[in-house]
């Protein structure tokens, strides 16, 4: 959706987007594996937050390829968070 309309936003505010995407995610998997777990779980799920580090990584790489051009980054936005 990005490439099709011309935003007025940067590179960094792809990567702003891919974060609250990755975050978003992150809470609604974590609310089915937190019914019926033991508190120990639920507290070690909601603190380790894999999919808002994976969604900053792709974020930037794809900000990057976004505004350069350079498809290497787009690479490196799919490669490096899988």
């Amino acid at each position: 959706m990005l490439k099709k309309k011309n935003y007025a936003c940067s590179w960094v505010d792809v990567t702003a987007f891919m974060v609250i995407i990755g975050t978003a995610f992150g809470m609604i998997e974590d609310i089915p594996y937190a019914i019926g777990e033991n508190p120990i779980v639920i507290i070690v799920r909601g603190l380790t937050l894999g999919h808002v580090g994976y969604a900053f990584i792709m974020g930037w790489f794809y900000g990057k390829e976004l505004y350069t051009g350079k498809k290497r980054y787009g690479v490196i936005a799919v490669l490096l968070p899988w």
